[in-house]
């Protein structure tokens, strides 16, 4: 339930409120007293994802135009198209439709409430790339969970986040035992890895390979994230409340991201690794040569 009563700052607004959700915000009056009856009111530039080669990173964009005109009569509802542009590359942009209503006592108070009737690109930072390669062809399913989450749709979310797990659970289980092989783990661990694999229930793979994983994958406190996975999936089954499932949805996406990201650090130092391998061997087959008389 949103709090009628906070008070944001545009540019907070339109970062961090995704659509559909009425809020109050202060604005910055540019002139109080353009035309009969109307203001001027700036725009304010936002941080926002930049999703082009050259940046990929969060990045500065500026507005199209520097301020709107608004009519102050409080009863008259108004609408608008705000077109961002990435300060940095200067070729992606973000494009708002939002709905505007002035308070009462603007301009003194200079506070109006909005309203996003939608953006593009959708709200929502990307899925981190380590996300993306682990989830390979199913990617799709994952998006549509992060995208239910971000709209407070705990029930979806949560649903999207279970089927990608249980049907992938193979992929996930392959990509630890691919880190657990380079970093030499013992046949009894991987024994285990494989018994995993042969499970047809995800809750038997887990219990394969309860205690028997890389020490590189652990949480603090020496949890095991495969473990803390099927208790998330297993208690939200049992639950209809949607402000439950969104923070299960939420505490999923946390451990497969956190995962990803192992997988992906550990197969990069296996590579660096390789290299600085491959350097040395040229280096002494270098040395050894017979210097030409």
């Amino acid at each position: 339930m949103v709090d009628e009563s906070t008070i944001l700052r545009f540019q907070r607004f339109l970062e961090n409120i995704p659509p559909l959700e009425t809020w109050r915000c202060e604005v910055s009056v540019v002139d109080a007293g353009f035309g009969s009856g109307v203001a001027e009111i700036g725009l304010p530039s936002i941080k926002l994802h930049c999703s082009s080669e050259e940046c990929g990173d969060a990045r500065y964009f500026d507005p199209s135009t520097k301020e709107i005109r608004v009519y102050k009569q409080t009863d008259c509802v108004q609408f608008f198209n705000l077109v961002y542009r990435c300060r940095n590359c200067y070729s992606v942009e973000k494009t708002y439709a939002i709905r505007l209503q002035v308070d009462d006592k603007f301009p003194e108070k200079a506070r109006v409430s909005v309203i996003k009737i939608g953006e593009e690109p959708r709200f929502g930072a990307p899925l981190p790339q380590v996300i993306v390669n682990l989830l390979d062809d199913q990617v799709e399913y994952f998006r549509r969970g992060y995208h239910a989450e971000l709209e407070g749709l705990g029930i979806g979310a949560f649903s999207y986040y279970r089927r990608y797990v249980e049907s992938h659970k193979n992929q996930i289980i392959q990509a630890i035992r691919d880190v657990a092989v380079e970093q030499g783990a013992d046949a009894i661990m991987l024994e285990g890895f494989d018994k995993a694999l042969n499970a047809t229930q995800f809750e038997a793979s887990i219990r394969e390979i309860k205690n028997g994983i890389p020490d590189s994958f652990r949480l603090q406190g020496g949890h095991n994230p495969l473990t803390l996975l099927h208790d998330a999936l297993s208690n939200g089954m049992h639950s209809d409340d949607d402000q439950a499932c969104l923070q299960l949805a939420a505490d999923i996406r946390g451990l497969l991201t956190d995962l990803s990201e192992r997988v992906d650090n550990a197969l990069k130092n296996r590579e660096k690794l390789k290299d600085s391998v491959d350097r040395l061997l040229r280096y002494k087959t270098e040395k050894s040569k017979p210097k030409p008389v």
